[in-house]
């Protein structure tokens, strides 16, 4: 009797002895399956792919981070801030008044500098600054002490100085009063009224209380 033929579908269950004979014809390829072009699960392998991630952008992206960098830029921005500082900048330097001459005596001591008199005009100052006039021991701006009473003596420009009151029209120079009204400043300055001590726009120093002062019309 002839041999019973090989099947050509695999049996639904093993057989418990293996086979005598070798099958005819071996398969040609791999029963595993091939690789699929997307991950079949959801969680992250545990080993590290063996190509890097691709690079960084090289332009910037369109809208802000929501948390902060951690490696913060150390270097300034190329452009100013728009708002000031909370902090002041140099302070004015403050010298005490010192009695050098008068009258313009000894010459080799006129013009005089800063916080120096006893002056009669601003031409016995040096550069820009202005004879302070007082009649007693007023505070001469920028400067510190009381010096003689009644001298006077040369200051930075731009602080309140007191002359009096009552002078004709276009008497007054910037930061220069007590003026009553706009005809009383020299050119285009107005005059700035307060009431106390408040500040003059443009001027330094304290002034005499309620007093008037000129000022620019821009200010």
């Amino acid at each position: 009797t002839a041999p019973a033929p090989p099947q050509t579908s695999p049996s639904k269950s093993p057989v418990s002895t293996p086979s005598t004979s070798p099958s005819k014809t071996p398969s040609t390829a791999p029963t595993t399956p091939q690789p699929t072009d997307f991950p079949t699960t959801n969680s992250p392998s545990s080993l590290p792919t063996k190509s890097p991630s691709s690079p960084p952008t090289s332009v910037p992206s369109k809208s802000p981070s929501t948390s902060p960098s951690k490696d913060p830029s150390s270097l300034p921005t190329s452009s100013p801030s728009k708002l000031p500082s909370n902090s002041p900048t140099d302070k004015l330097t403050i010298f005490p008044l010192k009695n050098m001459g008068n009258n313009g005596n000894p010459a080799d001591v006129f013009p005089l500098d800063a916080c120096e008199g006893d002056c009669d005009n601003d031409g016995e100052c040096q550069g820009d600054l202005t004879c302070f006039q007082r009649d007693g021991t007023e505070p001469i701006p920028g400067c510190s002490g009381a010096g003689n009473s009644g001298n006077d003596y040369c200051c930075p420009p731009n602080y309140l100085k007191t002359i009096k009151n009552g002078l004709p029209n276009g008497s007054y120079g910037l930061c220069e009063g007590d003026c009553d009204d706009d005809a009383d400043c020299k050119g285009t300055l107005i005059c700035k009224q307060r009431d106390g001590l408040t500040a003059i726009p443009g001027c330094f120093g304290e002034g005499l209380r309620s007093r008037d002062y000129c000022i620019p019309d821009t200010v």
